[in-house]
């Protein structure tokens, strides 16, 4: 059994805990600059804490394969959050 450090852990369940207070915010219905901004920064968080993940040594190539899908999932998810930012000159 391979034992993933419990630093990687912890840095990803609070990003992910970040995630999921962003992603109920702008499930609400009240999305603007700033919630959107914060679905751009938690998913990229969270693609990163999974990426960590795949150094970790004796993983099985399958699992190493999942959680490199993850990371590229929350990653789309940012370019098409980031999408929605407005440009610099549309802002009053």
């Amino acid at each position: 059994m391979v034992n993933v450090p419990e630093s990687m852990v912890t840095r990803w369940e609070g990003v992910y805990r970040y995630y999921e207070q962003a992603n109920k915010v702008a499930g609400s219905g009240r999305v603007n600059a700033v919630v959107v901004a914060d679905m751009v920064r938690a998913s990229r968080e969270v693609a990163a804490a999974w990426r960590v993940f795949t150094r970790v040594d004796g993983l099985p190539w399958w699992v190493v394969a999942a959680v490199t899908t993850a990371a590229q999932a929350f990653d789309t998810q940012a370019r098409e959050w980031e999408r929605r930012l407005p440009e610099r000159g549309d802002q009053p």
